[in-house]
């Protein structure tokens, strides 16, 4: 067995009862060097991966995952160890560490899918997606969107919280890696597919009122939910105060 010795605090995240009185806890080196960070990350994803490779007798296999780990995803992490530092240094440099952030993230999320569809195994393939939220999770879900939006608190994807903040488009966090994966997230298609389908419905119920100039009321069947902002975008607060009935 290795063992390495860590100089530093432990901050914990969070934790949960497993059963037979045993618990798992997730928790955050500080003050670590650089060198004793790449050392953990390293002896992280070792471990790791020892228990993904169990059963996997296909040696190219085996290869192209330690590969995928130990190289992409510790240069990946490494990058996000470093733009944290900068972010929270520089934070007049945010627009441009963005850039940097969306290109090495879409980078990584694209050699993993790659990875899975050469592989084409489920069990396998989720064991590798468990590794990589484990690891690359310790930054994202520092994002409380990110971390909302994959926990799915209210049980479904794209609850109304969730939906309200994609339509609002401000970040939760102003600084700090947190504020980077905010704007990912905001940035990322689904995201902009949400805001887009909001304005779309926006220009169909103009469309729809240029067509009926005279009447008085229009009778419009909106069945969705959250807060309907296609309709707040398009017309006045104070219009929807006098107006609008449920």
């Amino acid at each position: 067995d290795q063992v390495l010795t860590l100089n530093g605090n432990v901050e914990l995240l969070r934790w949960e009862e497993l059963s037979n009185s045993r618990w798992l806890f997730a928790g955050r080196f500080k003050d670590l060097s650089q060198v004793e960070s790449a050392e953990l990350q390293t002896l992280v994803l070792e471990a790791a991966i020892a228990n993904c490779l169990t059963g996997v007798n296909n040696p190219e296999q085996k290869e192209k995952i330690r590969y995928f780990f130990l190289a992409d995803l510790s240069h990946y992490l490494d990058s996000l160890r470093r733009l944290s530092v900068e972010v929270q240094a520089h934070p007049i440099l945010r627009p441009n560490l963005l850039q940097q952030h969306t290109e090495r993230t879409n980078e990584i999320v694209r050699k993993g899918h790659d990875l899975l569809e050469e592989i084409n195994h489920k069990t396998l393939g989720q064991k590798i997606k468990q590794i990589f939220r484990m690891t690359a999770g310790h930054w994202a879900f520092q994002s409380e969107i990110v971390s909302h939006a994959y926990e799915k608190p209210s049980g479904y994807p794209g609850d109304y919280w969730l939906m309200e903040k994609i339509y609002s488009g401000e970040p939760l966090s102003t600084s700090g890696i947190s504020g980077l994966f905010d704007l990912y997230f905001f940035y990322s298609p689904y995201a902009v597919a949400v805001k887009k389908r909001s304005q779309k419905m926006s220009e169909i119920l103009e469309e729809f009122i240029k067509l009926n100039p005279s009447s008085n009321e229009l009778n419009i069947f909106n069945i969705a939910c959250g807060s309907c902002c296609e309709i707040h975008e398009l017309l006045p607060p104070g219009i929807l105060a006098r107006h609008l009935r449920p």
